[in-house]
């Protein structure tokens, strides 16, 4: 069995973020620029708003993050996202999950302008890059995708031989032995799974960096859709 490797390849996508969004600079053209809304105070959102944040500036990309209080109304949030929606120089929208129990969170992200939702395709394309850049050859084999975030839920006897497996259940698991106090852990049993699939994508290092990398692919290809858009305007 293989391991994809994702956090080499979340790497080099970044990078070439970061060249195309130079490139642009350099041609006088305003860089690409993602908000993400966060509505409330959940303490795991602002660790991955920050994570996002921070990602996105190193890859050259103005980013910024607006705060609705979270006792704020659905409407609240919907008079946010039109205003960003109108907004010609946001190029993506991010609007952080979970919301606030009194907040719709299918309304909300219904409302946000698909040429803007950056999000929306994050994880079935971080997932097509990642076997892309890793070579793997699909043809006649069976991938097998577990997100129930439920540790040992996916073992060996579950997967066919040589099948794809991508571990995308993210759960983080209390561990005074590790650096951080805890550490994040799949679904997937390792040992077992391992016996029967070709490619694994693990937990963590694999799907999981992908995902803010593709996130930034998307808001670049967004800007640079805006950039032709205006040539030929003009």
């Amino acid at each position: 069995m293989q391991l994809l490797d994702g956090k080499t390849i979340a790497a080099q996508v970044r990078a070439e973020v970061r060249a195309e969004a130079e490139a642009l600079c350099a041609a006088g053209l305003r860089v690409p620029r993602l908000v993400i809304v966060l509505a409330g105070d959940n303490p795991a959102s602002e660790i991955y708003v920050g994570n996002k944040l921070r990602a996105a500036r190193e890859a050259g990309i103005e980013a910024e993050c607006v705060r609705i209080n979270g006792t704020a109304s659905t409407g609240d949030l919907l008079r946010e996202v039109e205003r960003l929606n109108a907004d010609d120089t946001v190029d993506g929208i991010v609007v952080q999950l979970p919301l606030p129990a009194q907040m719709d969170a299918k309304l909300v992200l219904a409302a946000i302008d698909r040429r803007k939702d950056v999000d929306r395709t994050v994880e079935k394309r971080s997932v097509e890059e990642l076997l892309h850049r890793s070579g793997v050859d699909k043809e006649g084999r069976e991938l097998v995708v577990t997100e129930r975030n439920i540790p040992g839920s996916l073992t060996g006897d579950m997967v066919p031989d040589g099948a794809i497996v991508i571990d995308m259940g993210f759960t983080r698991i209390d561990d005074p032995a590790a650096e951080k106090g805890y550490r994040i852990v799949g679904d997937a049993v390792v040992e077992s799974v391992s016996r029967k699939a070709a490619w694994l994508s693990p937990v963590p290092g694999g799907v999981g960096p992908m995902l803010i990398a593709v996130l930034l692919q998307n808001v670049l290809e967004s800007r640079k859709k805006t950039a032709r858009d205006m040539v030929v305007t003009r």
